[in-house]
């Protein structure tokens, strides 16, 4: 692609009505002022949930069961 696009300029689009960039992320104009949600919080020992520990053996089979039917 380096030379077929060798003398063709660099163009930025223009940004659409109601987007903008906050820190390198696009977002709509009404979620950028504290309306949505900025992280899932993977990696974050601290805010992540533990999981449920898993049933016992036998509950385990009869929860299988249901879905083998």
């Amino acid at each position: 692609m380096e030379s077929a696009l060798r003398s063709v300029p660099v163009s930025q689009p223009a940004v659409p009505d109601g987007l903008v960039n906050v820190g390198g992320d696009w977002l709509f104009e009404e979620l950028s002022r504290n309306g949505s949600v900025t992280t899932l919080g993977v990696g974050s020992e601290s805010t992540a949930a533990k999981p449920a520990p898993l049933p016992a053996g036998e509950e385990r089979n009869r929860i299988l069961d249901l879905f083998r039917n």
